[in-house]
């Protein structure tokens, strides 16, 4: 990565999977190379990461708000990563089981889910259902991502 990849055009990179931005947790070196730092050097100027393992139904709901916000801006300037990942944060922890319960019954979403497993194994689609249903848990009202552990985990670095 830190010869063959030229990313100055990048503005950019999002890794929404899990762990993505931790480096080895076995090296005492004070530095901080990883994933992200490659990508840094190779030119992108921003890079969205992970810190931990992530929940596939919060990380789904960040990242699509957390576009909605980039996409909403004119030109990315400095900070606006940051401030959009931000923002994603804050509407995914105060996002109410009713309205979570709404975006699920909507037929776009219906549709979305649809496409996203129609090559898919059905076991993949019974266990994304069951994810589905277990964010609406009775013990996980009324703000079933309002726990750290849902939004947290995402840290943007660079400019």
């Amino acid at each position: 990565m830190f010869e063959k990849l030229y990313l100055n055009q990048c503005r950019l990179v999002t890794f929404s999977a899990c762990e993505s931005g931790m480096t080895d947790p076995q090296s005492i070196s004070d530095e901080y190379i990883g994933l992200p730092s490659g990508f840094l050097y190779a030119g992108s100027l921003s890079i969205v990461s992970t810190l931990w393992t992530v929940d596939p139904i919060a990380t789904t709901l960040l990242m699509v708000r957390f576009y909605h916000y980039l996409k909403r801006l004119p030109q990315i300037k400095t900070g606006d990563v940051a401030i959009a990942l931000n923002q994603a944060q804050q509407w995914l922890r105060t996002l109410t089981s009713k309205k979570w319960a709404r975006i699920q019954n909507h037929s776009q979403f219906q549709h979305l889910v649809e496409q996203a497993f129609i090559n898919s194994p059905k076991r993949d689609r019974k266990k994304f259902q069951q994810a589905l249903a277990a964010s609406l848990h009775p013990n996980r009202q009324p703000l079933p991502f309002a726990n750290p552990y849902y939004w947290s985990a995402f840290v943007a670095i660079g400019i």
